[in-house]
């Protein structure tokens, strides 16, 4: 069997799982539907799904466990990371494109540059064995191309695309930069260590997209959502911290600690009349502006 379909089977068994506690003739059943359908075999033996138990267990850190009261196979606690996740859910589009004829016609892409993942492996390495990098990168407003020799900490994803997190020792300064504005990148032989004092998980903790503040604290955010849009951001959170303080039939209320950035304040303008402010003041004044300005356009 090609290693291609043991990964399928690992993924269409996590899946099965995960919408609840399911019998081993029930899994089996499924995989029997699933081969038929993708014209493949995925069947297996008792024998074979304890393997493919530990494999999973091994590749996604998803433990999934038998119930001998219920005489059931469950998950108790999915403990994979997002990165895990992120590959399952690759692993399904790309089997539906495969399956499937005259894409056009049933899948509608998003048309949008190129997200600068040729040059993903290269920096991840560069990354883990702490070597510097030297860059040829062309922002957005700038006509010409510039070169950058960096230290590289971290990979970041914000709003669909990916920015590398790197330190600039030109001008000392911790920086990110986008990867599909990135012309080339190459590996040098010099390490560098670390600077103890750059925490990224702390340093972005607070943020909001890539935009991160140095030295503030971060503040506390309440807003209002009407009960539509409401339903969405508790289906897809603005941020970690975000906490819902009240739910009825006229508001969504939520909490947030985060620092006030830029990118944070355009997000809260795309939502609209759908959006007020209750606290801070001053952000409450800072849309108000925006408004202001966008209404003097008019």
């Amino acid at each position: 069997m090609a290693k291609q379909q043991y990964l399928e089977r690992y993924m269409l068994i996590i899946k099965k799982v995960r919408k609840g506690l399911c019998t081993l003739k029930e899994i089996e059943d499924y995989l029997d539907r699933e081969s038929e359908l993708r014209e493949t075999d995925l069947r297996i033996s008792s024998r074979t799904f304890q393997r493919d138990l530990n494999e999973i267990r091994s590749l996604y850190d998803i433990d999934i466990q038998y119930d001998f009261s219920k005489k059931g196979y469950f998950i108790e606690e999915d403990t994979a990371n997002v990165a895990n996740l992120r590959m399952i859910e690759a692993f399904d589009i790309f089997n539906v494109m495969k399956m499937s004829e005259h894409l056009a016609e049933y899948i509608h892409f998003e048309e949008r540059r190129p997200q600068g993942t040729d040059h993903f492996y290269e920096l991840l390495q560069a990354i883990k064995e702490k070597q510097e990098i030297h860059l040829f990168y062309q922002k957005f407003w700038q006509d010409h191309v510039s070169e950058r020799t960096l230290q590289p900490y971290a990979l970041k994803e914000a709003k669909s695309r990916w920015y590398l997190i790197a330190y600039d020792e030109y001008d000392s300064r911790l920086k990110t930069y986008g990867l599909d504005r990135i012309k080339s990148v190459t590996r040098t032989k010099k390490k560098f260590s670390p600077n103890p004092q750059l925490n990224i998980n702390e340093k972005f903790k607070y943020a909001f997209g890539i935009l991160a503040e140095d030295d503030s604290e971060p503040e506390i955010v309440e807003l209002s959502f009407s009960p539509e849009q409401g339903k969405y951001i508790k289906t897809y959170p603005l941020h970690w911290s975000q906490e819902v303080v009240l739910e009825n039939e006229e508001e969504l209320r939520i909490k947030l600690q985060i620092h006030i950035t830029y990118d944070f304040v355009m997000e809260l303008l795309s939502f609209g009349a759908t959006m007020k402010v209750l606290a801070p003041v001053q952000l409450q004044e800072r849309l108000k502006e925006s408004y202001k300005s966008t209404l003097s356009l008019y």
